[in-house]
Order: C-alpha cells, then sequence, then structure tokens
C-alpha cells in the first residue's frame, strides 16, 4: 500500500502497523488441511467475534506523518488503513461454513432465515450457525467482509454455472472480453 499513500501523502510517513503473527500461524495450518482444525476455526472466529470491542483497535494502521512523529509524544494519525491483521483475517481460509469446510470471509455468507434468502443457503457457501453465533455486524461485515444478502451478479453466476458450466473468472473474461471488442 506504500504506493498509492505515497501519492496521497506528499512527504514522509510512518505506518504504525499491527500484525499478529500467532493468528497466522493457527490459520496457515488450516489453509493446508482444511478440513482438520474446523473446530479450532470455529472457536477463534467465536472469539475474535465475542472480544471485538477490545481486539478492533487492531484492525486499523495509523499513518503518522515522519516530522510531527519523531518529536511529538501522542501525535495524531493523518490517515487509517486496514492493518495486516485485518487483512490476514481476510486472506486466510478460516470461516467454517455448513458442509464441514473452511473458507475465506469474502467467500462466505450469513444469510437470514426469510424466505427469500433462505432458497439460497444449498447453493452459496455460507456460515455454520450450529460452530459459531455471530450478531455484530460491524464485525461480520466491514472487517471479516462476510456477505448477508446474495446479489444479482452471484445470482448471474450461479444460473450461468448451471447452464454452461462456466466458472465465475470464465464467465467475467467472456464478459470482458464481449465489451471490450463490441467498442
Amino acid at each position: 500500500m506504500i504506493p498509492q499513500l505515497s501519492e496521497s501523502i506528499y512527504e514522509p510517513f510512518i505506518i504504525k502497523d499491527h500484525v499478529c503473527e500467532e493468528f497466522d500461524k493457527l490459520v496457515l495450518s488450516s489453509d493446508q488441511s482444511p478440513t482438520d482444525d474446523l473446530e479450532l476455526c470455529a472457536e477463534l472466529l467465536q472469539y475474535l467475534h465475542n472480544q471485538h470491542r477490545f481486539v478492533s483497535m487492531y484492525y486499523t494502521a495509523s499513518i503518522f506523518l515522519a516530522r510531527g512523529y519523531r518529536h511529538n509524544h501522542n501525535p495524531t494519525p493523518v490517515q487509517g488503513i486496514e492493518s495486516s491483521f485485518c487483512l490476514s483475517l481476510r486472506r486466510h481460509a478460516w470461516i467454517p461454513v455448513v458442509g464441514g469446510k473452511l473458507f475465506k470471509p469474502n467467500d462466505v455468507y450469513l444469510l437470514s432465515s426469510d424466505h427469500q434468502t433462505s432458497a439460497f443457503r444449498q447453493y452459496v457457501p455460507h456460515l455454520d450457525e450450529s460452530k459459531v453465533s455471530l450478531n455484530n455486524t460491524d464485525f461480520i461485515n466491514n472487517i471479516l467482509g462476510i456477505k448477508s444478502h446474495v446479489t444479482h451478479r452471484t445470482m448471474f453466476e450461479l444460473l450461468m454455472k448451471w447452464s454452461c458450466d462456466l466458472d465465475s473468472e470464465s464467465l467475467w473474461n467472456l464478459v470482458n472480453q464481449t465489451n471490450t471488442s463490441d467498442m
């Protein structure tokens, strides 16, 4: 992120980041053998959810101007960005879904039980609520990026998968190729 930050901050800066190597070590093993660590990941998810208000400060890294940081004991950050810890939460497959698998948070849905969305539960990976109970929308949506509803795009991808056996990446490559050639 340093190149993007350098474009918006025109002087030397310092990033005070938060890293959690312990989290990375715990979920790294689940990346290699996803079903073996299902219970561990469920407990870890429930713990982070329950402790969100105490842990939330570690999800943001602070940007300080270098000139003010060295001389000031209480400098004010000029900007906040997602910390390495927050990015790590999203990068690994550690969220338990129905079917006994672990997925990356951005690939998981937490669908309400109403009739409209419950019909999609069998087609999209959704949180295994028998293993964890989540209700903090800030943690669920803003930190992890778990989806709360099925979008039109997802429905389109599902229909194309069923009808033409096109995976999401191939589908959007085809759509983009078609849009480019029409111009």
